[in-house]
């Protein structure tokens, strides 16, 4: 019998382990990792607009 699994059963699928390692031990260029975060917050930014847009035009 399988055990069942419930909540946040799989906590870590081991996608980020590689960039984790290399964050926690040091080995990691700091401006591809800002320039990541730059990508990351652009992204972000442009959803919030969307949302906005699609709000605003059905109300």
């Amino acid at each position: 019998m399988r055990k069942r699994m419930r909540g946040n059963a799989p906590l870590s699928t081991g996608k980020y382990d590689d960039t984790y390692e290399k964050l926690s031990s040091g080995d990691f260029d700091p401006h591809e990792e800002m320039r990541k975060l730059e990508r990351l917050n652009k992204n972000l930014a442009r959803q919030r607009e969307l949302a906005e847009e699609s709000t605003t035009r059905t109300a």
